[in-house]
């Protein structure tokens, strides 16, 4: 969509919070002003996706936020950092991904847009069904309704079809067409919010239906990991298992602990239930590390 019209979208989606464009070559983070107080905050992100230019380092004044300088050591010549950023680094902690068509040249740009960062592939270790859901937004640019729905019918088929590994990337992908631009604002993009909130809420099922629903301290923790992990090997899976168990300060290794409290146990004739019950104890508190939980 032209920049106008996408800043009409964010302003409708974030409520007060939006201000304006940010950064531009610059990923843009607002919350949900109307999620403040709700059990699951919105997150929304912005960017460019066509455009290659990424933000220099330090770029004009300093913000209020920490920057942090995270160098990378090796780099695919296939593609360029900003798509590997996105497919292996952001999608693994995002649930939503919202591509205005017009701002990629159509149909056709959004068919290249996501075959590029489905050929990338996803870095995460978590199950299919995790992957980020995609929604398309299309304008009506012909006179026909049944076009238009055709166009969009095809592109589905075509990725799929051509894209085998589309679903390791992404878990769904659906179309949301914007009414008449002369519609007011609210009521332009009332439906395309509720398609998000009826994303959301199946994702949240999703993750919370397979143990992955993370906190905020989990989010933080594992995309500094995350981070680090993709500028050091770019192509190599992240293990978000292996990466709770990094810098614990906690003994992980329970085979020696197990055998001694076992023989002991023994000796001492405490039945089975008692000592099964004591050693998952032992082991989930050593999974929850401090800071990792809710309350």
């Amino acid at each position: 969509m032209p920049e106008a019209s996408n800043n009409l979208v964010l302003r409708s989606l974030c409520d007060s919070n939006y201000k304006g464009p940010l950064r531009k070559n610059a990923i843009n983070i607002r919350i949900d002003n109307r999620t403040l107080h709700a059990l699951h905050h919105r997150l929304f992100a912005d960017c460019d996706l066509v455009s290659q230019g990424l933000q220099p380092i330090i770029a004009g004044a300093r913000g209020c936020h920490q920057d942090q300088v995270v160098p990378v050591t090796s780099l695919p010549q296939d593609h360029s950092l900003q798509d590997i950023i996105f497919s292996r680094l952001l999608f693994m902690f995002v649930h939503l991904i919202c591509i205005f068509a017009d701002d990629v040249g159509g149909l056709h740009g959004v068919r290249d847009v996501l075959s590029n960062w489905v050929r990338i592939g996803s870095a995460s270790s978590l199950p299919h069904s995790i992957r980020p859901r995609v929604i398309i937004v299309t304008t009506t640019t012909t006179q026909s309704v049944t076009q238009d729905v055709l166009d969009e019918t095809y592109l589905l088929f075509d990725i799929r079809s051509t894209e085998p590994e589309f679903l390791r990337a992404f878990s769904d992908i659906r179309f949301c067409r914007l009414p008449s631009a002369e519609l007011s604002s609210d009521a332009r993009f009332l439906s395309h919010s509720a398609d998000i909130s009826r994303q959301l809420h199946d994702t949240r099922f999703t993750r919370i239906k397979h143990k992955f629903m993370f906190s905020a301290t989990h989010l933080s923790d594992l995309f500094n990991l995350a981070t680090r992990e993709i500028c050091f090997s770019p192509l190599r899976e992240f293990d978000f298992v292996a990466a709770t168990r990094q810098q614990n300060p906690l003994d992980g290794a329970f085979s020696s602990h197990l055998i001694d409290f076992l023989r002991l146990s023994g000796k001492a004739t405490i039945p089975y239930d008692g000592i099964i019950s004591h050693i998952a104890s032992a082991i989930l508190m050593d999974a929850y590390l401090p800071g990792m939980y809710c309350t």
